[in-house]
């Protein structure tokens, strides 16, 4: 998503992020279903611009460096203070 292209995963590859499903992304468990996700993706144009565009825009409000990486450091803070303080 953050190339701007199209994803199809699993439940288990989407868990953990606030993405919907044919908003974002296509989600498929079972492989005839993922494999027909994929030629979907191949044969609609629209569905393919707008996963682009959708997961992107996702990508780039939630999940940018920029964004994570001071939640991230906060984390790391944090637990180093609790081992010191062990």
């Amino acid at each position: 998503m953050a190339l701007g292209i199209p994803v199809v995963t699993t439940s288990k590859g989407a868990e953990g992020l606030d993405v919907q499903n044919s908003v974002h992304l296509l989600i498929a468990d079972e492989s005839v279903k993922f494999a027909e996700a994929v030629e979907e993706l191949i044969t609609n144009k629209d569905l393919y611009a707008s996963l682009s565009v959708n997961g992107r825009q996702l990508v780039e409000k939630y999940y940018d460096w920029a964004k994570i990486m001071p939640k991230f450091l906060d984390i790391v803070e944090k637990v180093g203070q609790r081992k010191n303080l062990s």
